[in-house]
């Protein structure tokens, strides 16, 4: 027998949270980075009045006008990026103050064919 829905206020016990709350946080990112994209695509409907997305769609293109959700991946990828370049030149000048010089430079070059590949 299926559980009913629990609702975003209430909160799912031990076993049926963790699965639920993924859910609901995948959902709600879903819902708010397309709806951002609504009020792109209705200002430029509104701007060139027209209501034929794929006029609004060339017209974006044209001026080089990226939808909000495009946006935000973009700058995620960026901090996660960044963090990832920040943690790795922090390991690497641990082994060099530590004299391991070597182990460090060893180090570097996996991370950067890792990246390359």
């Amino acid at each position: 027998m299926c559980a009913a829905p629990l609702p975003l206020t209430q909160t799912a016990t031990r076993n049926e949270g963790k699965g639920r709350s993924i859910i609901v946080a995948i959902w709600i990112y879903f819902i708010t980075s397309h709806s951002l994209d609504f009020v792109v695509n209705g200002l430029f409907t509104k701007l060139f009045k027209t209501s034929n997305i794929d006029t609004v769609n060339y017209c974006r293109t044209e001026f080089q006008f990226d939808l909000l959700c495009i946006v935000l991946e973009q700058r995620r990828i960026g901090n996660f990026l960044r963090n990832i370049v920040h943690v790795t030149m922090s390991i690497v000048n641990v082994l060099i103050v530590f004299n391991c010089v070597i182990v460090a430079f060893l180090f570097l070059i996996v991370f950067l064919a890792s990246i390359i590949l």
